[in-house]
């Protein structure tokens, strides 16, 4: 059929498009990744990829591109090198108070993805405030050392950062970010933000005087019972009130406070918390680690004054001992760390203006010393929201969870099951009540964008919240093609009705309909009970995410007699099996409800086949590319390569029909038992085609000298096909073969005789490894073929076995062909070992005959000795002989050996001078049949044995047994 112009121009795009299309994506496992789909740009060929969290599920998720029968698998982990997926951080806390100014931060490393990385990672967490400061800290996690899977950054506040200090003030909020990397200087760039709640005042403060006098008074501020733990840090604050309706306190200048500290005790920061009234200026003893003196300074002259005038951050160091035989957190060495101060006022005078009093006063505070405990637990967990996807398959889908505690001086430790978790939402979330994971499994109704869990460890209680993603119903069932034909001269074979159960089975041919293809679409969104807003995980409404791997389980066709649906290489395709219409609805679990349907028809209209459209893939190159400004999603291109650019490549063939209702489909997809394929290459010598159990295809390459072509018929089944039609379709493709230099062609198939020099570099040497092997390996083949031709007859063994046969075998492969050499097959007759009988012919050979072979009439010489000798021993003895035989023709060659052989003994060697008596030549026997080789020997064994004897004349008138050593023979 002839096509005009237009409309070759529109199967044209169609089988470009196609092309394009036919490439199936998938994800395995599927799990938080979806290829999107919009039906508005159903015709795009770009393919959107989505990561939830932007992070693959673990490090053996990989991304599938079949196409033509080439599966190319791509791991997320390592294209996308994100080394944050290998490492969950979560802040211990996200409100810090006064008395405890340090953030504590947990990082927690996948052990399966960081093992993968097998490099150390860097976990950098930075704080920054409101008015632009930033603090950083690290620590280094390592795939070598279990001990270091998790590790604990610590970060200090800066007291200066919680603003003005009381219970009225204002609380200030800071930005947490943190970021994983193979080094710590990395840049913190497009990371999400933590805030952080910082809380101006201390609760349940607990008062220390150091100084009261005339109504000043001057204390030392803490947390109610507070004591030190080993590496704790603890605030301590320096407060002063004083009113100057006293005539005394006018003149105060300045306040000096000298604390001697504990051994153990360091002062890790000191800030002044009242900079407009009081300047602090720290001082320290010429001896480290005696004593501390701060000198405040009043700057404005107030008549009153009630608030913080400094603050001190101490850290214990040393080792705390446990004591069995006391209380539990008391210690053997050290159970009170004091701390002495000595307050020094600095006055003026009431009589002389330019002298100043100085009075002092000295008091001790001591703190308890006590073991590390625990002071706040976390639960970390991959992610804080969750798809629910069991809804679509029925099957529980979970997220682990781990409860870490965290102690004072900076410990860990996994308390999970020693954890008890509540769930405050059942029917949207639950969770394990050993806390060891959080889960759906398909009975929910509802998302929720905050569900929280409540934790449980001893006295300790934290909660968190998760957002769950709940499917938009109904889905969507998208059919690539709703309307499906029967295609015209496309008959296929099916089993016919049986009108009794004892009736023979017997099949009859119908006509093929066409199939199309299911995916199953959903949209992922949660609500807001109070506000009604409706956010969409994609963010938009229109794009959908793919899971019919997912969902494939739960698809059904309602009519099974007009279509059914089968799952093939992952794809759900729904083929038409007779005229009418049918559902394709995706059920729940639940019965009686239905998730989301679609109408397929099976239209009695018939269409015809247009085009075969083929296409060489040799190799398909995948790339994951990051779309800009919007995290976690990405374009999923390939690269498809339909050249062979090296020797032995393998490559397969895409092959599709097209219709001429603007359909096509794919031969992978069509059952292999409703059609005969047959692919034939131009050029055998550089493009070999081999057909595989499947409906692929593979093509190697062989050599790139000549073009090659590849010619594809694609045929009804045998079972309905008609000897003297047409094919359905056919095409004839170019395949191109180029060959790279490095992979030069070896020239065992197409020999040149040209010769080229080769040059080899001065700085290698000629006595190679490879030279030297070659040289010792022909040496050796050249010496024992030497043994084997220099042997006498009974010698020639291996000679006649291996080499005559591949002598021979390799003038009959070039003279008869490839067919008559595989039927061949080598027989030797065995020769008795005892020697009981010996059968021998000598020809003499052109060297020692004057005469030649052949007479000046052209006749042949029959100059010969037969020598026959009997021995004693018995002939009921088995002659040993090789009866394996294939054929009926025998070729009988002769070793080439001296027809005499010259011996010391004149009495076994004879002499050449003796007359030679020309004896009746035997007749040459052809064998048709092992039975006649069998006969043959039983017909010469009788002529030995007396039954036939001829008269004949031997050197030294003995008898010799006949040798049959050097006779071969050839059975084809």
């Amino acid at each position: 059929m002839r096509l005009s112009l237009p409309f070759t121009l529109i199967f044209t795009i169609i089988q470009c498009f196609s092309l394009c299309k036919a490439q199936h994506f998938s994800v395995q496992p599927p799990q938080n990744a979806f290829f999107l789909f919009s039906p508005v740009a159903a015709n795009s060929t770009e393919n959107r990829l989505y990561l939830h969290d932007d992070c693959p599920a673990d490090s053996e998720q990989f991304v599938s591109i079949a196409y033509g029968g080439q599966k190319t698998p791509t791991k997320l982990q390592s294209t996308l090198h994100n080394v944050n997926c290998a490492v969950t951080v979560r802040v211990v806390q996200d409100t810090i108070r006064l008395d405890r100014p340090f953030i504590d931060v947990v990082a927690q490393s996948d052990g399966a993805s960081l093992s993968s990385l097998r490099r150390r990672l860097c976990v950098s967490v930075r704080v920054s405030s409101p008015s632009g400061g930033t603090v950083t800290a690290h620590c280094e996690l390592s795939p070598f050392e279990e001990s270091r899977h998790s590790c604990l950054v610590r970060i200090q506040v800066p007291f200066s950062w919680f603003g003005l200090i009381g219970i009225n003030a204002t609380k200030q909020i800071l930005s947490l970010s943190h970021v994983t990397a193979t080094h710590c200087d990395a840049l913190f760039f497009d990371r999400p933000q933590v805030p952080i709640t910082l809380i101006p005042f201390v609760e349940t403060a607990q008062a220390h005087i150091l100084h009261k006098e005339n109504g000043m008074e001057l204390s030392l501020l803490s947390r109610s019972n507070l004591s030190f733990s080993l590496n704790s840090l603890n605030a301590l604050f320096v407060h002063l009130s004083y009113n100057l309706t006293n005539e005394k306190n006018k003149e105060l200048e300045e306040i000096e406070l000298k604390a001697w500290l504990d051994s153990r005790f360091e002062v890790v920061n000191a800030a002044s918390l009242s900079p407009s009234s009081w300047t602090v200026r720290p001082l320290t003893a010429a001896r480290p680690g005696t004593y501390v003196s701060f000198i405040c300074t009043r700057v404005n002259r107030n008549s009153s004054f009630d608030g913080h005038l400094l603050a001190l951050l101490l850290k214990l160091r040393g080792v705390v001992i446990n004591d069995p035989a006391r209380h539990s957190e008391s210690v053997l060495d050290g159970d009170n760390a004091s701390l002495h101060w000595e307050v020094r006022r600095k006055i003026r005078s009431e009589t002389a203006t330019n002298i100043s009093r100085i009075d002092a006063h000295r008091v001790a505070t001591p703190f308890r010393v006590a073991p590390d405990s625990v002071y706040s637990i976390v639960a970390i967990t991959k992610s804080n929201s969750l798809i629910n996807v069991a809804v679509l398959s029925a099957t529980q889908y979970s997220l682990p969870m781990r409860i870490i505690s965290v102690t004072l001086g900076g410990s860990t430790r996994d308390v999970t099951a020693l954890s008890h978790c509540i769930s405050s939402e059942v029917k949207v979330l639950k969770t394990s009540p050993t806390c060891s994971s959080v889960y759906v499994d398909g009975s929910e109704l509802r998302g929720m964008p905050a569900a929280r869990v409540h934790v449980h460890y001893e006295q300790w209680t934290t909660q968190v919240a998760f957002t769950v993603w709940f499917p938009r119903l109904p889905v969507t069932i998208w059919l690539s093609n709703p309307v499906l034909h029967g295609i015209t001269n496309w008959p296929v074979a099916v089993w016919k009705q049986l009108e009794s159960a004892g009736a023979a089975r017997q099949f009859g041919c119908t006509e093929r309909f066409q199939h199309s293809e299911i995916k199953v679409l959903a949209s992922f969104q949660v609500g807001d009970e109070r506000t009604g807003e409706r956010l969409y995980l994609a963010g938009r409404r229109e794009m959908l995410f793919d899971v019919t791997t997912l969902a494939a389980s739960r698809v059904h066709s309602v009519e099974r007699s007009v279509a059914v649906i089968k799952i093939v290489d992952g794809r759900l395709l729904a083929y038409a099996q007779d005229k009418g219409t049918s559902r394709i609805v995706l059920k729940s679990s639940a019965p009686q409800i239905d998730y989301g349907s679609s109408v397929l028809t099976v239209s009695p209209k018939k269409v015809t086949i247009v085009k075969l459209s083929a296409m060489p893939i040799v190799a398909i190159e995948p790339r994951v590319i990051p779309i800009s400004g919007q995290p976690g999603q990405y374009f999923v291109q390939t690269n498809i390569q339909t050249a062979f650019t090296h020797k032995y490549q393998h490559g397969s063939l895409s092959l599709f029909m097209l219709y001429s209702d603007e359909q096509m489909e794919s031969l992978l997809d069509v059952p292999l038992n409703e059609y005969s394929l047959a692919v034939h290459s131009t050029e055998e010598h550089s493009l070999a085609i081999a057909h595989r159990q499947t409906s692929s295809v593979d093509m190697i390459a062989l050599d790139d000298i000549t073009d090659a072509s590849v010619r594809i018929l694609v045929r009804p089944p045998a079972q309905c096909r008609d000897p003297d039609g047409n094919a359905l379709a056919e095409t004839e493709i170019p395949i191109g073969l180029t060959f790279s230099v490095d992979s030069h062609r070896n020239s065992g198939i197409y020999t040149s005789n040209t010769t080229m020099p080769t040059t080899t570099p001065s700085h290698t040497s000629p006595w190679r490894v490879d030279t030297v092997a070659a040289i010792v390996i022909i040496t050796l083949l050249l010496v024992l073929l030497c043994r084997l031709v220099s042997r006498r007859a009974r010698a020639f063994n291996g000679y006649e076995k291996l080499v005559v046969p591949l002598l021979s075998r390799l003038s009959s492969s070039s003279s008869g062909g490839r067919d008559a050499e595989e039927t061949k097959e080598w027989v030797w007759i065995g020769r008795p070992t005892n020697r009981q009988f010996t059968y021998r012919h000598d020809i003499p050979s052109a060297a020692s005959s004057s005469e030649g072979d052949f007479s000046a009439k052209g006749q042949p010489i029959h100059s010969f000795s037969r020598r026959t000798a009997l021995s004693s021993t018995s002939f009921d003895e088995p002659i040993p002989s090789n009866k394996s035989y294939r054929g009926s023709e025998i070729s009988v060659f002769i070793s080439p050996q001296p027809s005499v052989s010259v011996h010391a003994n004149s009495i076994d060697g004879g002499s050449w001078r003796q007359e030679r008596i020309t004896m009746t030549r035997n007749l040459l026997h052809d064998s048709t049949s092992e039975t006649n080789v069998n006969t043959g020997y039983e017909w010469g064994t009788r002529r030995s044995a007396g039954e036939w004897t001829p008269a004949s004349r031997s050197w030294g008138n003995r008898r010799r047994a006949t040798d049959y050593e050097g006779l071969r023979e050839t059975v084809a």
